[in-house]
């Protein structure tokens, strides 16, 4: 039996796009990719289009193609995981998904409909759990992750933990 071939697996894309998940699915690869190294770029080619700049994950598979992250997608990824520097991203597990009510402008009149989105993410023992903020505040390696960890708590565990957020800032 001859292995499938998705019509649009030939068509000309640098970066991961809702149709190669479509094709992984058809193909039987997984769409959990884990991350391999991540990048700030500028000036980057997108189909004949050119992005300003834009956050690119490197994935371990060798089937994926990088992705450009969106804000939707970052945002899922430092949420799960209460991660903000995304260089500490590397080593995760994502799982993502085709989602049909995603909307892409690819010009003033013309919107593609579909595309990738963060399922969920596995730090792979990488990252503190979301929990344990104790521990959060002790391996934070900056004032803006301190700062982000002080945001998400609330009233009562900010008075509980105000002494070691103190500390911990001197150390910095």
């Amino acid at each position: 039996m001859r292995k499938p071939i998705h019509y649009l697996k030939a068509r000309n894309s640098n970066f991961l796009a809702g149709v190669d998940l479509k094709i992984f699915d058809l193909e039987g690869k997984s769409k959990i990719l884990t991350i391999k190294d991540i990048r700030y770029e500028k000036n980057i080619n997108v189909n004949g289009r050119i992005k300003p700049k834009a956050i690119v994950m490197y994935f371990e598979e060798e089937y994926a193609k990088p992705l450009i992250t969106n804000t939707t997608n970052t945002e899922k990824i430092k949420n799960q995981t209460g991660v903000i520097d995304a260089v500490k991203w590397i080593g995760f597990s994502i799982e993502f998904f085709f989602d049909l009510n995603v909307q892409m402008k690819i010009s003033k009149t013309e919107s593609i409909k579909g595309g990738i989105r963060v399922k969920s993410v596995n730090t792979n023992g990488l990252a503190v759990a979301l929990k344990d903020i104790k521990t959060r505040i002790e391996h934070a390696t900056s004032k803006a992750e301190l700062m982000d960890i002080w945001e998400e708590l609330n009233e009562q565990d900010q008075i509980l933990y105000k002494d070691q957020m103190n500390a911990k800032i001197l150390t910095l």
